[in-house]
């Protein structure tokens, strides 16, 4: 509950503009002072949750460092994202959310907080996701530590999130429910993400990426940064995307089949992939490549602009 400090009132117009200029931690912790601050914050249209930001203390303790870690990280979660949650809960005036962002380390406590702060974005119509959820090096450079030890996200989970135009995500796992052969996964009717225009991942293990590609009927621009993925060959598949970058990917073979006619820029470094197959890609202008042992494959020379190509 607000404490009733005696702060003075401020008009809701002055309040919004005071709390868009605040992080957003910031913001959730005043509203232990002012029931105003409480009535405001589901109204903010952007909100930025980042555990980095947090300070250390003055006492602190390089020895004693991972402990330490883990007394901020419960701070963290208990003081600002299960407050916010709260705050949320009560306000029956909830406005739509332009963006949200979420940066924090991750253990499998926090699956529940991370689902319940999804689903709360979702019901808000946001247009923006960003998440990172990190996890220990150790972790994640552990063979298929990607399975085991980060947060798993089901495609299922976004069934909500239609107006999504924006999705970034980083240190996560994305499975897909279905059992069967991805390359004879039939349309839906009904697509997953009918808004999605730009999708970014890194570091994040994928079951089936082929399948989340094509509930996005209107995407335009897809990033692979340090992703891998059960299947050797991956998959890329839409008649919306118009740039492809892929960089540092764990896989052996990158095809970009016929129905990928809008795509216009292409950016792929690698030092494991060995072969990348082009279909019907006539609108493809500008690519640049970096690999010592990558063979290529159905380039249409005449209508690109090579921008640099490494090969022996």
């Amino acid at each position: 509950m607000a404490l009733n400090v005696g702060l003075p009132h401020i008009p809701d117009l002055v309040m919004c503009q005071i709390i868009r200029l605040l992080p957003t931690k910031d913001v959730v912790r005043m509203s232990f002072l002012s029931k105003q601050w409480e009535d405001v914050l589901s109204s903010v249209p952007v909100l930025d949750f980042d555990e980095c930001g947090e300070r250390r203390p003055h006492n602190f303790d390089p020895d004693n460092y991972q402990q330490q870690q883990q007394q901020q990280h419960v701070k963290f979660i208990d003081n600002i994202l299960t407050k916010y949650l709260e705050l949320y809960e009560k306000d029956k005036h909830k406005e739509s959310l332009e963006k949200f962002r979420l940066r924090m380390m991750y253990s499998s406590s926090d699956t529940a907080i991370v689902d319940k702060l999804l689903n709360n974005s979702f019901d808000r119509g946001v247009k923006e996701l960003e998440i990172s959820l990190r996890v220990s090096k150790s972790n994640w450079n552990r063979a298929h530590a990607a399975s085991y030890h980060c947060f798993c996200l089901s495609p299922t989970t976004l069934a909500n999130a239609k107006s999504l135009t924006t999705l970034k995500l980083e240190y996560m796992r994305i499975k897909e429910s279905l059992k069967c052969d991805e390359m004879k996964l039939p349309e839906s009717d009904t697509p997953l993400l009918p808004s999605l225009k730009i999708m970014s991942f890194k570091n994040v293990h994928f079951n089936f990426l082929y399948s989340l590609i094509r509930e996005c009927p209107s995407i335009e621009h897809l990033s692979l940064i340090s992703c891998s993925f059960d299947k050797a060959i991956v998959f890329v598949s839409t008649s919306s995307l118009k740039s492809l970058e892929a960089k540092y990917c764990k896989a052996g073979f990158l095809h970009v089949q016929d129905d990928a006619k809008t795509l216009e820029s292409l950016t792929f470094v690698s030092t494991r992939m060995r072969c990348i197959m082009l279909g019907n890609t006539h609108n493809l202008r500008h690519i640049n490549i970096h690999s010592r042992q990558l063979k290529v494959q159905n380039f249409y020379e005449s209508s690109m602009f090579i921008t640099r190509y490494d090969r022996p």
